[in-house]
């Protein structure tokens, strides 16, 4: 070619085959003006070009006149990706995604020009378009950035173009569309998904294939590990999975089976989806259905089989994404419920452009998150503690912790899950280096983001998303094999444990459900996987052990008694049929011990599972770390009530072993780590005490989100904590930010990063423990308030107590209302909804006559209203207030001789009473107390006054009671259920006076920013510096007589109180703590509306 006419005709017979090729016919369109402006040379459906003269791309300045026309009267590529995209469109949301659709191309006869608008997060692109042409829709700026990709490769950039060319009659790779193709409602898994759990139930149940048991099993002791052994829990979410897969109500479903089998079809699509992109990138031109689906049975399972284990794709470098593991279980048993499921599989994702995440890099991040959602109902995969982080929040994360995709820097999910986190660093380190060549690029990105799971379907997620992410890397050349960073491994347990081991210099113990594996201490990774390539080759080729020892001195390895026992104990479970993937789980359980050198960053969302919930083998196991890092929440009594969080132990194991000095840790978390009384005062030390050691973590951001709720459907109160390792934290901590969010504003699961912060806003707090204790919870307020809030902390005179507490048996001692009988005595019938336990339910409601001294009127806190109460709920309390021992409870011999009809009643459910006490009761002896006995009951239950108020509301919300004015059990003291905290005091003015105090703005501000909307507990009175009611005190006095004045208009409908509010507010802050109210109202007016 020596003219721009010579590249039009020659580019115009080559697209001419090519699209003939893809079986698309000649579609392109030359001359074409755009009604906004200008005239494209050709255009192809969403492609657009524009053509030079040979050569014209060898200098920059002939790049940027395609690009971006000559001047500012001609047009260039961009303007017309622009303007084409406005002749398309009626909205600006439909301009703005016909315009992320096009691509422009620049052609000079030998180099590609590639341009594209492209989300780019905190950049916004100027739209200066003709007021005449302008649509009166559009608007002055766009949220996209140009990118603009030369490549010089002849045969890569038609390649390229052929991918964009398919993209326009494929389906697009999206997550809806694989939700639509394989979610729970697709006929793909309507068909096949339980024809395969039969299969597999009926291999398990009858032990029909060795491998197969061995493979589920392994599996099955892994998940036990996670999520624990006991399973009452996963049988109550039976119910949703029938009703995501419409199964009758009648048909039994052992739940680890089930999503065995959904991980199995789940992980088979993902192998197919990036043996698909692989094909792809190989072969453009090709087809899995043409190629594959028309093999023969025994032609198609060896192409499976090569398919899953990786064999095919040598070809491209690529190590441990495909093998033989858990969920290829089927390849031992294979028949035509497998086949039949594979091929529809194949013949679906043949539908798909899986290359676009070459074409469009942008729109990969967590592409299979919402297929794995679909296919699993949200109460089991909250059972199991996913909660697969957004997108969007991913990207904060990384904001804040200051990873910006810098060339070297290294990084770690440690609890990668699906993989948004390395997907999201991956795409950053692309963008970030344009100029970097892309061998160098993909070498430094897996040299530097690392990812570890426990669990086997994560590790896969997340490893097809880092492969995605990555892009076109069939012409990558890193001079090595192309390794996935990401294992299969115990993140919290392995550094720790066996670090110990490690320390032995000899060899690391391994724990299997086939026993224990010794593993060799070898140096470095790479040294370590040769040894398992050598026992793989010498098993597959029945090596005598003299062969191995040979195999093994031949590359360099000194002999070694563990190496060889462990060569054999593989060897012995392949020929005893129990092999496959010994190897490979061996290789991933070590990784954490090489990646101990420290890396820049580690970030994540570690999983919001308690310590109560877990194994009670996890938990025996990982004890001594949580006792060594000093995190619990309590030494004294049982660990099993802690509300700790595993997330906690997540984040020191990290910042300690993993991040290096100076380093910085970003973990999505929950906000109770930072105001909860109820667990985290280990964590809010802030320190790593462990071994001897003292290193610092300095709290550089919190993000607090409580307010509104970035997990689809879930309640959690999220948080984003960032921190440096070795600087010391000081108080206050100025950037604790509150965000809020409009209720009547949508945001999307899918929303990009800028399209949040458009729609929330953000309020920079300080932060500082309520009270000397470092490790207090954190009190955050406006810095201006702090100097006036201070005198109001600390030592109450008054001690709160918490409600009645029935152990676990809630609905049998809550009563609907009795009915009156002659002889002071009452029919009852427990309200058995008010229970949560299975057994209780299952015993339902028992009608009975008893006597009427234990029945009391009582109050939860839904009864509880600011000033005073809007109902009652009663309660059977068999405690003695004249006994000197009231908070034993009734001796048994005394009531059933002197109260026989409370004790008969009682005895109905003596069994679930005594094993809840056992169970749940606090030092609970049944040779010593009664079965009925309840916890937190003492002479205090029984004083003539209470201040009330709710543990969960988010406004504080207290009120005086006493006895109850009439009606059932009128005259008759009136006490508190679990979800009720409460001051017990002896004088009705005293009583109003308190009140008063916890209801003043003042005090409320205060206690609802150290606390939190669900936690108002007792403990609010140890930080609030309440001052004894005194009689002669005029203020005091004056504060009791506004709280009985609006404790009366609450009777009358509560119209006055509004102003009697007003005063209580103002003589509080003024006179009592000499605070100045002006100073402060603007602050307190946020709690004097809900």
């Amino acid at each position: 070619a020596k003219t721009e006419q010579d590249v039009v005709i020659g580019t115009s017979i080559v697209l001419r085959d090519m699209l003939g090729g893809l079986g698309m016919g000649h579609t392109g369109e030359h001359e074409i003006h755009s009604m906004t402006g200008g005239r494209a040379d050709s255009v192809y459906s969403h492609v657009i070009f524009e053509y030079k003269k040979p050569g014209h791309f060898k200098t920059r300045h002939g790049i940027d006149e395609a690009v971006y026309g000559r001047d500012s009267s001609d047009h260039g590529l961009d303007r017309y990706l622009i303007n084409f995209a406005i002749d398309e469109s009626s909205t600006f949301e439909g301009f703005r995604n016909n315009l992320l659709r096009k691509a422009g191309v620049g052609f000079d006869g030998s180099k590609f020009v590639f341009v594209r608008y492209v989300p780019d997060t905190g950049k916004h692109t100027p739209l200066n378009i003709d007021k005449a042409k302008k649509p009166v829709w559009m608007k002055d700026e766009l949220d996209l950035t140009l990118q603009v990709t030369v490549v010089d490769n002849l045969y890569t950039g038609l390649k390229r173009l052929v991918i964009f060319f398919r993209s326009t009659g494929k389906l697009v790779l999206s997550p809806d569309n694989l939700v639509k193709e394989f979610g729970a409602k697709s006929s793909c898994s309507r068909k096949h998904l339980f024809k395969v759990y039969n299969k597999l139930k009926e291999i398990i149940q009858n032990n029909r294939d060795s491998h197969v048991v061995t493979l589920y099993s392994e599996w099955h002791r892994l998940f036990g590990i996670i999520y624990g052994e006991k399973d009452t829990d996963f049988t109550r979410v039976s119910p949703s999975i029938r009703a995501a897969y419409e199964i009758k109500e009648d048909t039994a479903i052992d739940i680890k089976l089930f999503l065995f089998t959904v991980h199995t079809y789940y992980n088979l699509i993902l192998k197919i989806l990036v043996s698909n992109l692989f094909s792809t990138l190989v072969n453009p031109f090709g087809s899995i259905r043409e190629d594959v689906l028309s093999f023969g049975d025994g032609r198609f399972r060896e192409f499976i089989h090569k398919t899953v284990s990786g064999e095919y794709f040598r070809e491209l470098n690529v190590q441990y994404f495909f093998e033989i593991h858990f969920f290829e279980w089927y390849l031992y048993t294979w028949d035509e419920t497998i086949e039949d499921l594979i091929r529809d599989i194949l013949q679906v994702i043949d539908r798909f452009e899986t290359a676009t995440s070459v074409i469009k890099p942008e729109n990969i991040g967590d592409m299979v998150k919402d297929t794995y959602h679909d296919l699993l109902p949200k109460e089991l995969r909250h059972l199991l503690g996913e909660y697969f982080t957004p997108a969007w929040l991913a990207e904060h994360v990384l904001n804040e912790a200051g990873f910006s995709g810098q060339m070297g820097k290294t990084l770690l999910d440690p609890t990668c899950g699906s993989g948004i986190f390395l997907t999201q660093a991956v795409k950053r380190k692309l963008q970030k280096n344009p100029e970097i060549p892309l061998s160098a690029l993909i070498d430094d990105i897996l040299k530097t983001i690392v990812g570890f799971d426990i669990n086997p379907i994560s590790v896969i997620s997340a490893k097809t998303n880092f492969l995605l992410a990555l892009g076109d890397i069939s012409e990558v050349d890193t001079g090595s094999p192309l390794r996935i960073p990401i294992y299969l491994c115990d993140s919290v347990l392995t550094p720790t444990v066996h670090a110990k081991q490690k320390e032995q210099k000899e060899a690391f113990d391994i724990n299997t459900s086939v026993g224990v594996f010794r593993v060799p201490l070898l140096h470095g990774r790479d040294k370590t996987d040769m040894l398992f390539d050598i026992i793989d080759t010498g098993v597959a080729n029945d090596y005598t052990t003299q062969e191995y020892a040979q195999a093994l001195e031949k590359n360099g390895f000194e002999q070694n008694t563990i190496a060889i026992e462990l060569f054999n104990k593989i060897k012995q479970l392949h020929n005893s049929g129990k092999d496959g993937f010994w190897s490979s789980l061996l290789k991933n359980s070590y990784a954490p011990i090489y990646n101990t050198d420290g890396f820049d960053y580690v970030v994540g969302n570690p999983p919001w599972v308690t310590w109560k919930s877990m194994s009670d083998t996890y938990r025996e196991k990982t004890l001594d770390i949580w006792l060594s890092y000093n995190i619990f929440e309590k030494s004294a009594y049982d660990k099993i009530t802690t509300h700790d969080d595993f997330a906690m132990a997540v984040t020191y194991v990290a910042a300690d072993r993993y991040l290096h000095k100076a380093g910085r840790l970003g973990f999505v978390v929950s906000q109770t780590f930072f105001k909860s009384s109820k667990g985290g005062e280990g964590f809010r030390k802030f320190r790593i005490t462990r071994n001897d050691e003292d290193v610092p973590l300095n709290v550089i951001r919190v993000d607090d989100m409580s307010r509104f709720k970035p997990f689809k459907g879930v309640a959690n109160r999220t948080a984003v904590l960032v921190m440096e390792k070795g600087k010391q934290l000081e108080f206050p901590m100025e950037n604790y930010y509150l965000w809020n969010k409009d209720k009547g504003i949508p945001l999307s699961e899918h929303e990009e990063l800028p399209g949040v912060m458009d729609k929330t806003t953000r309020i920079k707090l300080s932060a500082l423990p309520i009270n000397q204790d470092p490790r207090s919870p954190w009190l955050t307020l406006d810095k201006s308030v702090i100097p006036h809030i201070s005198d109001i902390l600390g030592e109450s005179e008054y001690r709160g107590r918490k409600g009645i507490e029935p152990l676990g048996a809630k609905g049998i001692y809550l009563l609907h209302e009795p009915v009156a009988l002659p002889g002071n005595r009452l029919k009852i019938r427990n309200d058995i909804e008010r229970s949560r336990l299975k057994e209780a339910k299952d015993l339902g409601e028992y009608e009975g006559i008893v006597e009427e001294k234990f029945v009391f009127p009582a109050v939860g806190g839904r009864n509880i209203d600011r000033w005073g109460i809007n109902s009652h709920i009663y309660m059977i309390v068999p405690h003695d207030p004249d006994s000197d021992a009231t908070y034993k409870g009734v001796d048994e011999s005394h009531m059933k001789v002197h109260y026989k009809g409370t004790y008969a009643w009682l005895n109905h459910f003596h069994d679930l009473l005594l094993e809840t006490r056992i169970r749940n009761g606090k030092f609970f002896n049944p040779e010593e107390f009664p079965f009925y006995k309840l916890d937190n009951v003492g002479p205090y239950t029984f004083k003539p006054y209470k201040v009330v108020w709710r543990e969960q509301k988010s406004r504080m919300t207290a009120c005086v009671v006493s006895v109850k004015k009439e009606g059932t059990l009128g005259g008759k003291l009136v006490l508190t259920d679990s979800k009720v905290l409460s001051c017990h005091l002896d004088s009705e003015d005293e009583a109003y006076y308190l009140c008063g105090m916890l209801n003043s703005s003042i005090i409320s501000y205060t206690i609802e920013n150290y606390t939190i909307d669900v936690q108002r507990g007792i403990d609010i009175l140890r930080n609030i510096k309440i001052p004894a009611y005194d009689g002669n005190n005029k203020i005091h006095a004056k504060v009791a007589d506004l709280s009985r004045r609006a404790h009366m208009d609450y009777l009358k409908g509560g119209s006055g109180i509004g102003e009697l509010e007003e005063q209580i507010n103002e003589a509080v802050a003024q006179e009592i703590y000499r605070v100045d109210y002006d100073a402060v109202r603007a602050f307190l007016e946020d709690v004097e509306t809900e």
